[in-house]
């Protein structure tokens, strides 16, 4: 298995009804993390802009295209926004753009900071 981090920036339109941003994205986080079992997962936004980025690791075959490893984390993204009512349309028009991606392959070395280890 190879690993990549993968960045996207996003562009938040509109609030669910009954969250604000934050804890909108603070249930996203969760939602990657805890139930999809996404590793090394941040999502940030600057408070000020309707902006914010998530990062993730991506595990892949070794012989992925980097399409298919961006559509990979980006389809377990997308799934955690759905999971708290966030649509998101236009997205298959605006994914194979690639713009606000990032794709970083890591060496096993890298991967290793992200683990947590029982005391």
């Amino acid at each position: 298995m190879t690993h990549y981090k993968l960045q996207a920036s996003f562009l938040c339109k509109g609030e669910t009804p009954d969250d604000s941003m934050e804890d909108l994205l603070d249930k996203v986080d969760h939602h990657l993390a805890e139930v999809l079992g996404a590793r090394g997962v941040h999502v940030v936004s600057d408070g000020e802009s309707d902006t914010f980025v998530v990062s993730m690791l991506v595990e892949a075959n070794a012989g992925d295209s980097p399409e298919t490893v961006v559509g990979m984390g980006l389809g377990t993204i997308r799934t955690a926004f759905h999971a708290h009512d966030a649509n998101t349309p236009g997205w298959e028009a605006a994914v194979p753009t690639f713009q606000g991606v990032a794709l970083e392959a890591l060496s096993d070395a890298d991967i290793a900071v992200e683990l947590l280890l029982p005391a």
